[in-house]
């Protein structure tokens, strides 16, 4: 068996996973403008499928990743994650001595394309009840996208939230004595990922599907007669319910884990402090997608009642978002006429030069104001002024523009200038 890193490979056994894209989605918003693309990791570690689980645990564990690709000769068949150890070795009484991967491995495995948007992405986590996807570019496996790189790109976000909005009340807990297939089946048949082991009334460390993975199976030692308080992580990393969601994202990256203990205040924790919950990477991603959705709802209801008529394009200028006041001023039968083509479409136009012009000017300016002859679908005559500056993602690029069109046809009309079609640039 060898251990890969590959950062391309073919898409077969993949189940691609898509939503349905809103062609009228204002272009400026996060779901434009950050894609599974932008945050996944890129090199896939891959194992094959007659692999034994040991072997797989091991490379996960000196990798320090939660999920491996399985690939029989060059084509991906399933996927083998943290869960799959658990769920699918000790919890169901198996031998996972004797195991190869392709028995325990999820398939197909799931994906989604690299340009699908973040809330996209967290739509389908959230519906699959999973915590990572395979990204495609064209069939092509390019990286893995992870609840880790979700909240790592997005937890900005909800820093004015506290632990204690968004935190799950209660932690399920388990004594020190108990041995790890005991804990294994509990947290199978629980559906969770950990459980907080207790010493008496103190809480002595906690038991998660990573130390099942790297202190059990990786070493091979026997679920049956190990108990908890050899293979626990202790001392446990805690939280103050009233820290802020930003803090305690922060707490889980520096310390390299999922999930936090969640206490009542910021006094010291010595195993007794009172725990009020516990928050993991799962409610931090709930949070932000409930954050950004009415973000976006408040910022299309922005443009939808501004009195202005609104637009955005993405970088090669074809539109994606057109308000119903422009799809009014021209008089088009619906914002299909405008949206997905090359911003304001020829028949929209008195001389096709001048629309050459402008998408050049657009392309080449960030800032661009211009003054435009149109004309109606119903061939009315219409003198605009349009404002242009450029749409930025959550990084920091360009990756579009928008602005507004301004109707002076009447201002322009009362001047009674008329301004005659410009010929081909020399």
């Amino acid at each position: 068996m060898t251990e890969n890193a590959i950062k391309s490979s073919s898409s077969a056994g993949l189940e691609n996973r898509t939503g349905d894209t809103c062609c009228s989605t204002p272009g400026s918003t996060v779901q434009t403008w950050l894609k599974a693309g932008d945050v996944m990791s890129e090199n896939i570690a891959t194992v094959s499928p007659d692999c034994t689980v040991v072997s797989a645990a091991r490379i996960m564990w000196r990798n320090n990743i939660s999920c491996l690709v399985v690939s029989d000769n060059g084509s991906l068949s399933g996927i083998v994650t943290e869960t799959d150890m658990l769920k699918r070795t000790i919890a169901d009484g198996n031998d996972f001595h004797k195991m190869k991967v392709d028995q325990i491995m999820s398939s197909p495995v799931r994906s989604v394309p690299r340009d699908l948007s973040v809330m996209e992405t967290c739509e389908i986590m959230e519906a699959e009840n999973i915590r990572r996807l395979v990204v495609l570019d064209e069939d092509l496996s390019v990286g893995i996208i992870t609840q880790t790189d979700m909240v790592r790109a997005l937890a900005s976000y909800a820093e004015s939230k506290e632990v204690s909005s968004i935190m799950t009340l209660g932690v399920a807990v388990i004594a020190t004595s108990a041995t790890v297939r005991e804990a294994a089946e509990r947290m199978a048949f629980q559906d969770i990922s950990c459980l907080v082991v207790m010493d008496d009334n103190a809480i002595a460390g906690i038991f998660t599907e990573r130390d099942l993975t790297k202190r059990v199976i990786a070493s091979e030692l026997n679920p049956d007669k190990t108990r908890l308080q050899k293979v626990m992580s202790s001392p446990v990393v805690t939280v103050a319910a009233n820290h802020s969601v930003l803090s305690a994202r922060k707490l889980m990256e520096k310390a390299g884990i999922r999930r936090l203990v969640v206490t009542e205040n910021e006094t010291l924790f010595d195993g007794h402090e009172t725990v009020v919950g516990m928050i993991t990477q799962t409610d931090i991603l709930e949070s932000l997608k409930t954050t950004l959705h009415d973000k976006e709802q408040d910022y299309f209801s922005y443009l939808v009642d501004s009195d202005k008529c609104t637009y955005a394009v993405d970088l090669d200028l074809n539109a994606t978002y057109v308000n119903p006041l422009l799809v009014k001023l021209l008089d088009a039968t619906n914002s299909d006429e405008l949206l997905n083509k090359p911003f304001l479409p020829e028949q929209f136009w008195e001389c096709p030069q001048d629309r050459s012009r402008l998408l050049a000017k657009m392309k080449r300016e960030r800032l661009c104001t211009e003054e435009l002859t149109l004309k109606t679908a119903k061939g009315k005559r219409l003198s605009v002024t349009l404002f242009s500056a450029p749409t930025r993602s959550l990084r920091g690029g360009i990756c579009g523009s928008h602005g507004i069109l301004n109707d002076v046809t009447a201002k322009r009309d009362s001047t009674a200038v008329e301004k005659p079609c410009a010929g081909p640039e020399g």
